[in-house]
């Protein structure tokens, strides 16, 4: 049996709160001073206060249960190898069925000894008295990470987040240290999702955002996980994976006919690559086609030899030209599925005959963040554009491959001439194992294959 995938979830008070929880931010109606309820300073000025506040809290977690995003993570075992990060100090996790759980921050039903902090006891929900002291004759007191205090599970989690496969952060909005910088320590080839219904600032690294409350959260992840494959291929063959992004925004009608007859000898070239190399490679495609309507995946990741042509029927230019929601989507979902596999090779097409002009999901900043991180894992890709900058156009989203084209008959016809040709030159690159070098898809070169 393969080796599950590690994933790795940072938990916060979002995630609590939908369980009945009150966060801090919530000032507890006003009773206390959040300061001095959360410091060493606090419970050195007036201890009583503290121990009574956290009686409280304990008491009230005894009458509140584990909610569905608790038990999603708990479920998630089943298939994944799991690890819970959580910056809460209740129990949920646990009482949900999560057996790996790191609590940056304390937990709430246990105490220690105000003397030797590594002196911790489990007490359950009752309240810790004053007087009640720890095998050190110090005042016992709540087993919780207060600021001043170091977080000491901090290393521990660091590693854990270095080792993930996929790193999930529910209900944090990334603002309290050090487990705002988490993130960081991830691969690069890692899948990370953040879901939480507010916009999170300071992400630091691209990550796919499902802007929903934790549970209605979890329950998407949930079925976008399902959708990663477990094992890589056994045969030994390199996946070619080629991502193709086509623009149908209504400029595109006037080459509406060039556009469907080059995409469908595109698909020739490719399935001609895989007759060359079939004991290579195993080539796959998706299409999606966008505008200002949507962007729809007319295949995603199929076999070359079922990818079928476009015709009038699947191809109708209309509207606005929302790029940067078609990549976003695009890739991030095709990160996620790949996440499993080692030998394999990406190559996205991105053909556009105008400015972005209408994304409501994702910013350029985004698309520039996101394309530079997959080029570290050897992703290419190109851009195609015309009446447009389309060499600023490619280089603000991070793309050095760049073809531009006179928008006619002859121009469209010339220009799929040429990315067909380069595209069976990176076929034999890749298939030569040589290094590819960014930014020189479409330098000028003999096609040197008799692939046709």
């Amino acid at each position: 049996m393969a080796d599950r995938k590690k994933l790795v979830a940072l938990t916060g008070a979002g995630i609590s709160a939908e369980s009945g929880i009150p966060t801090f931010a919530g000032r507890y109606s006003g009773q206390y001073n959040v300061k001095e309820v959360t410091s060493v300073d606090g419970w050195n000025r007036n201890p009583e206060m503290v121990l009574r506040f956290y009686n409280e809290r304990r008491e009230q977690l005894a009458h509140v249960e584990p909610n569905a995003a608790h038990r999603i993570l708990a479920e998630l075992e089943n298939e994944f190898d799991v690890t819970v990060i959580t910056q809460n100090v209740d129990n949920l996790h646990e009482r949900a069925g999560s057996t790996k759980v790191i609590h940056l921050h304390g937990e709430l039903t246990k105490v220690r000894s105000s003397r030797h902090p590594e002196m911790i006891f489990d007490i359950g929900y009752r309240p810790i008295q004053w007087g009640e002291q720890a095998p050190d004759r110090s005042q016992l007191r709540p087993h919780i990470v207060w600021f001043g205090e170091p977080v000491s599970m901090i290393e521990a989690a660091q590693a854990t987040v270095a080792a993930a496969d996929i790193f999930v952060i529910v209900g944090s909005g990334l603002e309290i240290f050090p487990a705002a910088e988490l993130v960081k320590y991830a691969r690069t080839n890692a899948s990370i999702f953040l879901i939480n219904p507010n916009e999170v600032k300071n992400q630091g690294r691209y990550m796919t955002v499902i802007r929903e409350n934790a549970t209605v959260g979890m329950e998407k992840l949930k079925k976008i996980l399902a959708e990663i494959p477990n094992e890589s291929p056994k045969d030994g063959k390199m996946g070619l994976y080629n991502v193709i992004i086509l623009d149908q925004s209504g400029s595109m009608e006037s080459i509406k006919r060039e556009a469907i007859e080059g995409y469908n000898e595109t698909i020739q070239t490719i399935k001609a690559a895989q007759r060359q190399y079939a004991d290579l490679q195993n080539h796959f495609v998706t299409l999606v086609v966008f505008n200002g309507s949507a962007h729809d995946t007319v295949y995603d990741c199929v076999a070359c030899t079922a990818a079928t042509e476009l015709t009038e029927k699947t191809y109708k230019p209309d509207s606005n030209t929302p790029l940067y929601d078609a990549m976003g989507d695009t890739l991030s979902r095709f990160r996620h599925r790949l996440a499993a596999e080692n030998n394999y090779s990406v190559l996205v097409t991105i053909i556009t005959d105008g400015q972005e002009n209408a994304s409501r999901e994702y910013t350029g900043k985004q698309i520039h963040q996101m394309v530079n991180e997959l080029k570290t894992l050897g992703w290419v890709f190109t851009y195609i554009g015309a009446d447009h900058d389309v060499e600023e156009a490619a280089r603000s989203i991070g793309v050095n491959n760049v073809l531009c084209f006179d928008k006619s008959s002859i121009g469209a016809k010339t220009m799929f001439d040429k990315e067909q040709m380069c595209r069976l030159h990176y076929y034999s690159v890749v298939a030569e194992n040589k290094q590819f070098t960014d930014g020189k898809y479409f330098d000028d070169k003999e096609e040197s294959s008799d692939i046709f």
